[in-house]
C-alpha cells in the first residue's frame, strides 16, 4: 500500500530549517455514522413504485432497481485538490466505510440528503461545519457528521456612490467549499 506523509505546515524564512518531522501514515478505512440535527434533515422514505420488487436497503447502488431508493452519498473532498475525494453510500441506517482515505484535511459533502453538514466528529474532536482534520488518521475512531436544516437567510441592499443599485446579481461564496451560491436580484426602492 502506498503511504504518505502527514502535511506539516512551517514557515520558510531566511534561515535553515532544522528537525522537521515527516511521519508516514498508511491510508485506512474510516467508518462513520450520519446523524441529524432535526427532523428536516432527515431524508425522506423512498417511495416504492407499485408493482415493483422490494429491495434490500443496504444494498450497493449497482443493485437497486433505478427509481427504488435515491442514493445518499458522502464525500471527502480534498480542497486544495478538486479531483482527489473519496465517496461511499451511506446506507438507510446512515451508516457508511469510507476506504483507503490517505491523510490530510478534507472537506465533507453529503448527497442526497436535505440538509447541510453542521459538524463533524472524529472520535473526541469536533469541528463546527464541514472541515476534517485527518492529517495525523482516523486512528480506528468512527467519524460522526451531524446534519441539519436550519439554513440561514442572507438580506441586505447594494449601493454604489449613487445608492441603491439595481438588478445586481449578489453570489455568496463559501471559502471553504469553494461553492457558491447565486442569489436574487436586488431593486431599488
Amino acid at each position: 500500500d502506498l503511504t504518505r506523509s502527514v502535511p506539516v505546515d512551517f514557515e520558510l524564512g531566511e534561515s535553515d530549517i532544522d528537525n522537521i518531522e515527516l511521519r508516514m501514515l498508511p491510508p485506512e478505512n474510516v467508518k462513520g455514522q450520519v446523524e441529524f440535527d432535526d427532523e428536516m434533515a432527515k431524508p425522506k422514505p423512498p417511495r416504492q413504485p407499485t408493482g415493483q420488487q422490494q429491495t434490500a436497503p443496504n444494498a450497493p447502488a449497482a443493485q437497486r432497481p433505478q427509481g427504488a431508493m435515491p442514493v445518499r452519498r458522502i464525500m471527502l473532498r480534498d480542497p486544495n485538490n478538486m479531483r482527489q475525494m473519496k465517496i461511499a453510500d451511506v446506507t438507510e441506517g446512515g451508516s457508511f466505510t469510507l476506504e483507503k482515505v490517505m491523510p490530510g484535511k478534507y472537506v465533507v459533502v453529503m448527497d442526497g440528503f436535505p440538509g447541510f453538514v453542521k459538524s463533524v466528529r472524529i472520535g473526541q474532536t469536533s469541528e463546527d461545519g464541514p472541515a476534517l482534520d485527518l492529517r495525523y488518521g482516523a486512528g480506528g475512531a468512527v467519524l460522526s457528521v451531524t446534519l441539519s436544516s436550519a439554513y440561514a437567510t442572507i438580506g441586505g441592499v447594494v449601493r454604489d456612490d449613487k445608492g441603491p443599485g439595481a438588478g445586481a446579481r449578489v453570489v455568496v461564496r463559501d471559502t471553504n467549499n469553494r461553492n457558491s451560491t447565486a442569489g436574487s436580484m436586488s431593486a431599488a426602492d
